[in-house]
Parts: structure tokens; C-alpha cells; sequence
């Protein structure tokens, strides 16, 4: 069986630059894919990627940096607005 990378939640906080708040929403909404092994809660690495690549496609292609996007305001979203950064 393949040893996967569980990350911790602030592992997660720090690869996004995403405050604790925004990272436990996105997790309890199931925005963002995590497990629980007694009473802790993980982040498989390659479902923080995919998400990743969910949110900005081209970052999937060879070479490119992997970036996070997080909105400033949730109207970003709500909005439709484009990505800020």
C-alpha cells in the first residue's frame, strides 16, 4: 500500500496562506477533502493538490508553480469575480 502524506490542519494553513477560520470552513463545508483519526483532523496532500488544480488548472502543467487563490471578501465569490493576485 502507498504511504500518502497527511498533513495537519496547520500544514494546510500554511502551504495556502490562509487564516485558521477560512481553512476550518472550507473543511466543514467539504470544500476541501480531510479525515479524522481519533479526534484529529488530516489533509491528505494529493486532495489539497487536487483541489488546488480544481481552482487554478493551469498550474497542473509542467513547470508551473502551484498557487493558492483565496478571495479577499466571500462577495469575491458571490460575485463571480476574478481571481485577485
Amino acid at each position: 500500500m502507498d504511504q500518502e502524506r497527511l498533513l495537519r490542519i496547520g500544514e494546510v494553513i500554511d502551504r495556502l496562506a490562509l487564516s485558521r477560520s477560512t481553512v476550518g470552513a472550507l473543511i466543514r463545508s467539504g470544500e476541501l477533502p480531510s479525515i479524522t483519526i481519533h479526534r484529529t483532523r488530516r489533509v491528505r496532500l494529493s486532495a489539497l493538490m487536487r483541489w488546488l488544480d480544481e481552482r487554478d488548472p493551469g498550474s497542473a502543467d509542467e513547470g508551473v508553480e502551484r498557487r493558492a487563490w483565496a478571495p479577499e471578501s466571500a462577495a469575491a465569490v458571490t460575485e463571480g469575480s476574478p481571481p485577485v493576485g
